[in-house]
């Protein structure tokens, strides 16, 4: 099923993953206008790692990004014990292979984790120039990115490369 307006999207995230260099895009969005459609398809058209950020404490997501990691690199690693690892051996890896993750509902998991966000601008600083990491942070809209993502007290806005807004469908679509 294709969405209206949604291929744009999804081909701009693709044009900026294409240049091989690392990058952080946002896609936001009212709840149930497609945002979710958008991450399945980056995540089957790149092999990425899927991580939903549903209020769900650390072990939680550590459990669901380690089924990730070992669907992801076969043979598989020793399973990783927090999101930080996690992440340092996703941006290990994209220095030598393009790497995706998609991470649905990104202020969830930064209410679930809070220091998420320090870890995450610390490893965004030092692969900047090494990476081939591309991370898509989904939001429901832009009052749950302030502070977060956008605005002066956001750790990693800095490295956001592109927002893209999925906007409602209208009567028309």
């Amino acid at each position: 099923m294709n969405f209206v307006g949604r291929a744009e999207i999804i081909e701009s995230i693709q044009s900026r993953i294409a240049l091989g260099q690392m990058s952080l895009c946002v896609v936001y969005g009212p709840h149930r206008s497609g945002k979710s459609y958008v991450a399945s398809q980056l995540v089957r058209r790149h092999k990425a790692v899927y991580l939903a950020g549903r209020m769900a404490n650390e072990s939680v997501h550590v459990a669901d990004i380690n089924r990730a990691l070992e669907a992801r690199f076969v043979p598989a690693d020793e399973p990783v014990e927090s999101l930080q690892q996690a992440f340092v051996r996703l941006f290990e890896s994209s220095v030598k292979t393009p790497q995706t993750v998609v991470i649905d509902d990104y202020p969830s998991l930064v209410e679930a984790v809070p220091q998420f966000p320090i870890h995450l601008r610390d490893l965004l600083d030092t692969y900047k120039d090494t990476s081939r990491l591309n991370i898509i942070l989904m939001a429901n809209g832009m009052e749950q990115l302030d502070g977060r993502i956008i605005g002066d007290r956001s750790l990693i806005g800095p490295f956001v490369s592109e927002y893209l807004e999925v906007k409602p469908f209208s009567l028309v679509d």
